[in-house]
This record gives C-alpha cells, sequence and structure tokens, in this order.
C-alpha cells in the first residue's frame, strides 16, 4: 500500500507491508519528525507502538541508504593506446585511417 503522508503511515496496522520506495519517498519526515514534548500522560498520544513505529522506520531508511550508497557506480579506468601517429589515447578515441591509426589532433591535421 502506498502512503502519502507520515501520518498515515505512522496510524497503519503494523503487519501491512511498505514498499522500500514509500519509505525513502517519506525519508524526509521519517528523519526529521519529532512528538510533542508536551503530550505526557494520562494521555496516550503517542503511544509506544507509535514510537516503535517510527523507529523501526528510520532504521529501515538507515539501511536503505546505505544499500543505495554502496550500490553507486564506480569509475572505471579507461585503457590507454597507442597510435600508429605516436600519441597515446584513450581507446575510446582511437581514430581509423587509411594509413593506420591516428588520435583526434592527427586526423584533424591529416584531413586538411
Amino acid at each position: 500500500m502506498k502512503f502519502s503522508t507520515l501520518a498515515q503511515l505512522l496510524l497503519a496496522d503494523q503487519d501491512q507491508e511498505i514498499e522500500d520506495a514509500n519509505v525513502l519517498d517519506l525519508a524526509y519526515g521519517i528523519e526529521n519528525f519529532e512528538f510533542s514534548p508536551y503530550n505526557r500522560p494520562p494521555f496516550d498520544y503517542p503511544s509506544p507502538e507509535m514510537r516503535a513505529r517510527l523507529q523501526s522506520l528510520r532504521a529501515r531508511l538507515a539501511a536503505l541508504k546505505a544499500a543505495k550508497a554502496s550500490m553507486r557506480r564506480t569509475k572505471t579506468v579507461k585503457t590507454m593506446t597507442t597510435c600508429d601517429c605516436g600519441h597515446s589515447v584513450t581507446a575510446d578515441a582511437v581514430m581509423n585511417t587509411s594509413s593506420g591509426t591516428s588520435c583526434l589532433s592527427c586526423y584533424d591535421r591529416m584531413s586538411r
């Protein structure tokens, strides 16, 4: 089930399934929400279950963010190739000519 506000999320039944994307959408509210310090006994708001639910949501959000950070791409090392013109360039910058391979600057010079 998709929740649009943090209040709906906190008031929902504990056994309802909450999608990871929904937790990430409400990340700001989960991280920064605090219950009012003025709601003290004899009032039963927020209930201990609601506080526990917020704590579990915070733990789940932290785990999701950690997993997302670990999945970030690492930089790939580009292989260097020596062209027939004598210059070393990355493999994706090599130009093929009738006389062999060349770098971009030598290819431009040869085409004039």
